[in-house]
């Protein structure tokens, strides 16, 4: 498996509603046992809840992964 990932790390941003039983569930464990020997850091993803999406926009907008959420997952995988 040819993996084009510079930096042997993968973090993988969802904004539907779930984290896990996807498509970017599969995706991870798909890449987890593909890639395994590749990574030097677990597959991280960034996703909304496992849970209801509230009904405002003001409490949507905070449901979903924001750009610190994904730079906070980066500094995990890169172990800062």
């Amino acid at each position: 498996m040819e993996i084009p990932i510079p930096t042997s790390r993968l973090i993988y941003p969802r904004m539907v509603l779930a984290r896990t039983g996807g498509v970017g569930a599969e995706l991870a464990a798909f890449l987890g046992e593909e890639a395994f020997g590749f990574l030097r850091a677990p597959v991280r993803r960034v996703a909304t809840p496992d849970t209801v999406l509230p009904a405002s926009r003001y409490g949507s907008k905070l449901f979903v992964p924001q750009v610190a959420d994904i730079l906070s997952a980066a500094r995990t995988v890169l172990g800062r």
